[in-house]
């Protein structure tokens, strides 16, 4: 299954391969493989990454525009 929502690939995948540009720049478990690094260089975003009360699994929280997409705007 191909998932571009990182929420819902946090939830529900056993495994993530993320890539940027076409490179594979990570592969594991959600919970190795999602950073706040890896959220900003992906999505150009920063966060706070949670663990969800319900499942275990990773939420982002607190998702703001990173500063350099600010000034390109």
């Amino acid at each position: 299954m191909v998932l571009h929502d990182l929420a819902s690939a946090c939830r529900y995948a056993d495994h993530l391969l993320a890539l940027h540009n076409g490179q594979l720049v990570a592969s594991g478990p959600p919970s190795e493989v999602v950073t706040t690094g890896l959220v900003r260089r992906l999505y150009d975003i920063d966060c706070t990454l949670i663990p969800d009360p319900a499942t275990g699994s990773l939420l982002l929280a607190n998702v703001r525009r990173t500063r350099r997409f600010e000034e390109a705007c």
